[in-house]
C-alpha cells in the first residue's frame, strides 16, 4: 500500500518480465519524475546533457549542438521521457571546419505538440510544430553568434539575417587547390588552407586539363598567386566575390607545324597518337569583378618534348 497517489497493479507474462528492467530504465532516463523499479530509483538524465546552448521556446527547451549526439536513431524530441524522430533544423559550416549544428527538444508544456496515435512514433506536422521548429533555427543560429567566427554557407548566414540574428561574415580562406585524378572522387581526409596572400580559384575541373595546369603551376603567369580550391557555397561574401575566378581553361598543343586545340569539349583528333610534342600551351581566362583577362602559360619542363610527350599521355582520352 501507498499513502498518496496512485496504484497501479498490472499482471504480466513470464516472457515479458525478461526484458522489463532494462524497458522501464530507458523510459525513465529522461521522464520528468523520478521513478522506481523494485524499490530502487532508477537513472536520470537531462535529455539536453552536452548541449553547448540551450534556450526556452514554445513551451520547451532547446539545445543545440556543433555535432549529432542522436546519429543513427536520430531521436531528437523528448516527448516526456519518450524519445522520438523528427525533422529540426541542421546546418554545416563549408570544408575547414564541417561542423554539423544540430538541435534537441524537451518538451516541458506544450500542449499543442501531438504525437501520431497510438504508437506516438512521430510528431503530427502541424502550426505548433512549424513555430518550433522556426524557435529552433534562430536559436540555432544564436548558438553559432557566440562562436568567434564561422564557415558557414552564404545562404545560411542570408537566413539568420531573416531570423534576426546577426552574424559575420564567413572566415576567409580556402583550401590549397589539388589537382584531381582520373582514381579518385576528389576527396580529402584534410584540409590545408592557403596562406595570405593573393589567390586565384580554379573550378571543377577534368583529370587530364587538372594535370596539364599542374604542370604551370608556379610558373608566369601565375607564379605569384596560390591555386585554391572553389567553394561555391560561400558565393556572395564579399571576400569570396573579390578573388579572380579561371575560366575557360583549354591547352594548344603543337606537333609538327600543326595546332591541336584540347578543352572538356574538344576533344583531339582520333588519329592523334601519344607521343613526342614540340609544345603545349594552357589559356586560361582569369575573370575579376571588374575585368576579363586572358593569359597563355607553358607547360615547363626540363625538356619540353619529355614533358609535352607525357602531358599528351594524360590527355588523350580513350
Amino acid at each position: 500500500m501507498i499513502g498518496w497517489g496512485t496504484l497501479i497493479s498490472i499482471e504480466l507474462p513470464p516472457d515479458w518480465k525478461q526484458g522489463l528492467s532494462a524497458v522501464v530504465a530507458d523510459a525513465a532516463r529522461h521522464y520528468p519524475l523520478p521513478v522506481t523499479l523494485n524499490e530502487t530509483l532508477l537513472p536520470r538524465e537531462d535529455f539536453l546533457k552536452d548541449a553547448m546552448f540551450v534556450e526556452n521556446a514554445c513551451g520547451c527547451r532547446i539545445g543545440v549542438y556543433d555535432r549529432d549526439p542522436d546519429w543513427p536513431r536520430d531521436q531528437r524530441i523528448n516527448f516526456y521521457g519518450h524519445r522520438v524522430k523528427c525533422a529540426l533544423p541542421t546546418v554545416r559550416e563549408e570544408k575547414d571546419s564541417g561542423s554539423l549544428w544540430t538541435v534537441r527538444i524537451d518538451i516541458m508544456d506544450a500542449p499543442e505538440i501531438h504525437m501520431v496515435l497510438p504508437a506516438r512514433k512521430e510528431v503530427i506536422d502541424n502550426a505548433a510544430l512549424k513555430a518550433l521548429r522556426d524557435a529552433a533555427e534562430q536559436i540555432l543560429y544564436k548558438a553559432i553568434a557566440t562562436r568567434p567566427d564561422h564557415r558557414l554557407p552564404f545562404t545560411a548566414w542570408q537566413r539568420a539575417c531573416e531570423l534576426g540574428v546577426t552574424l559575420p561574415q564567413a572566415r576567409s580562406g580556402l583550401a590549397i587547390w589539388r589537382p584531381q585524378t582520373a582514381d579518385d572522387c576528389h576527396g580529402r581526409s584534410s584540409c590545408m588552407m592557403a596562406p595570405e596572400g593573393a589567390m586565384l580559384i580554379v573550378p571543377a575541373l577534368e583529370p587530364d586539363i587538372a594535370q596539364a595546369l599542374a604542370l604551370a603551376r608556379g610558373k608566369p603567369p601565375i607564379q605569384d598567386v596560390q591555386l585554391v580550391e572553389a567553394e561555391d557555397a560561400l558565393q556572395g561574401y564579399a571576400w569570396y566575390d573579390t578573388l579572380p575566378v579561371i575560366r575557360d581553361i583549354s591547352l594548344r598543343i603543337d606537333r609538327e607545324g600543326s595546332v591541336h586545340r584540347y578543352d572538356d569539349d574538344m576533344c583531339l583528333p582520333a588519329d592523334f597518337a601519344c607521343g613526342l610534342v614540340d609544345r603545349i600551351v594552357i589559356e586560361l581566362t582569369v575573370v575579376k569583378p571588374v575585368a576579363r583577362t586572358r593569359h597563355t602559360a607553358s607547360i615547363p619542363s626540363k625538356s619540353r618534348r619529355s614533358s609535352a610527350a607525357m602531358a599528351v599521355g594524360i590527355l588523350r582520352r580513350p
